[in-house]
């Protein structure tokens, strides 16, 4: 546990994160700076109040066991060029309500892409990764119109028993980007929402199971 900000209490196990957070998302491992190239292998991130691993330019992360975090596990923001591999992270914290019209429940992103200053997301891989219980196995948010994911692969990952869908792409400004051969097993969700410009084909496995979320 390295991120505090945004804990209300300690339940003996681990501390409990704030449900209506307001004061941003700190993140445990993050480069900072014009930090780039990195290597994370094999390393623990879990039970912190904000963001777990963020990832910049050129970096590769493989084998990381990241989990619990209060917010997206594995965030890729405005960078290109990385690959993130050889993840299995499950998360198992109480799935508990969040934000006063319950739209939505306390439970982190596994892997997201993003740019929320700038389009500059670009040339990014991530394959090879289980990521189970999580609220979207894989996520992409467009912040602006000129963001979407750009020559990008989401390929061979096992996506499982995620709580609204296994993988969410809205809609953006995609280009020359692959969904492949992913296995798909939500029963307590939805298997995916993707929008046009991505290449969506070769799924796996697709278990499915409507629900109404209360």
């Amino acid at each position: 546990m390295s991120v505090l900000t945004n804990s209300v209490s300690f339940n003996g196990s681990y501390y409990v994160c704030n449900p209506n957070n307001s004061t941003g998302w700190e993140s445990a491992v993050n480069p900072w700076g014009n930090a780039s190239n990195n290597i994370f292998r094999n390393n623990s991130v879990h039970d912190n109040c904000g963001e777990g691993l963020v990832l910049y330019s050129g970096d590769l992360a493989e084998g990381n066991d990241v989990k619990n975090n209060g917010s997206v596990e594995i965030y890729i923001d405005g960078h290109t060029d990385v690959t993130f591999r050889n993840y299995i992270g499950s998360n198992t914290r109480p799935y508990i309500t969040r934000g006063s019209n319950n739209a939505w429940k306390a439970v982190s992103y596994g892997i997201a892409i993003a740019d929320e200053a700038g389009c500059l997301a670009d040339r990014n891989t991530i394959t090879g990764n289980t990521v189970t219980g999580a609220r979207y196995g894989f996520s992409f948010y467009a912040y602006s119109t000129c963001s979407g994911l750009k020559n990008t692969v989401i390929e061979n990952n096992n996506f499982v028993n995620s709580w609204e869908y296994g993988i969410r792409i809205t809609t953006g400004a995609h280009s020359n980007s692959f969904v492949r051969n992913n296995v798909i097993i939500s029963p307590n969700g939805l298997p995916y929402t993707i929008a046009p410009g991505v290449t969506f084909s070769g799924v796996g496995q697709v278990v499915t199971q409507t629900v109404t979320f209360t």
